[in-house]
């Protein structure tokens, strides 16, 4: 026959694990948000940047500085600031959703729009991320 004293060991055990389990839902309820929070912000972030595709679509197709290879104009400046912008937005993305196939897909893809730019010299790639560096050298291959 069970104890005073061994039920009440069997319910500090309880009790211990259960503080258990409630921190460590805790902790993943935490985690969640912040994981949410990070895609959400992205999501805004992308949602901006096809507003600027729409709005300046020359420039979110690369046509103007294919077109215009040649010696600078205003259309080509706007081109690269454009592109500027546009990676700007997707080192963003990058670091708020580290390691997301999808996300690494869709920017991948938005940049080889602009692989003739940002293989050509015109382009300095030293002031980006080593993951867009990472995706610049895959474009150029």
């Amino acid at each position: 026959m069970p104890t005073v004293q061994h039920i009440s060991e069997v319910a500090n055990v309880v009790t211990a694990l259960a503080a258990v389990g409630a921190l460590a839902a805790a902790a993943w309820q935490v985690r969640e948000a912040k994981r949410s929070q990070r895609e959400a912000t992205a999501a805004e972030l992308y949602a901006n940047y096809l507003g600027k595709a729409i709005e300046y679509p020359q420039y979110a197709n690369a046509s103007a500085w294919t077109k215009h290879a040649g010696p600078p104009s205003d259309d080509t400046e706007r081109y690269e600031w454009f592109v500027s912008l546009m990676l700007h937005v997707f080192e963003q993305i990058l670091e708020l959703t580290r390691g997301d196939e999808t996300w690494q897909k869709t920017v991948r893809d938005q940049i080889a729009y602009h692989g003739a730019y940002i293989s050509s010299p015109a382009f300095v790639r030293h002031h980006y991320s080593d993951d867009l560096q990472t995706l610049f050298r895959e474009i150029a291959a």
